[in-house]
């Protein structure tokens, strides 16, 4: 993880510079972003194999699962610090209205 962006991030206003409680959102902003990083690369080393139908069956199926976890380690990231957090605050807002004209 990036010290300095940890301890960039400690006087910055509002959410960004915040510490409650136990909750360190320099360090947790930091973290994310460098756990962001390795699973962004992640996701495109395994991306190809997938488009380009190299794989097929069961190992398609467990691509796909692993992709998924993949993703769903990044949607975690995306939810630790307040604030990448209030900044998709505006998209779940439009995807939970889509969700609500689906049905």
């Amino acid at each position: 993880m990036s010290s300095s962006l940890w301890q960039n991030a400690s006087p910055c206003p509002e959410n960004c510079g915040a510490q409650r409680g136990a909750h360190n959102e320099p360090w947790t902003l930091a973290h994310s972003l460098s756990d962001l990083a390795g699973a962004s690369q992640a996701y495109l080393r395994a991306l190809p194999s997938i488009l380009d139908s190299i794989l097929e069956g069961d190992e398609l199926v467990q691509a796909l699962l692993e992709l998924t976890a993949v993703l769903e380690h990044m949607h975690d990231h995306f939810e630790d610090p307040i604030f990448l957090r209030a900044m998709f605050d505006p998209l779940r807002d439009e995807w939970a209205a889509r969700e609500r004209s689906r049905k």
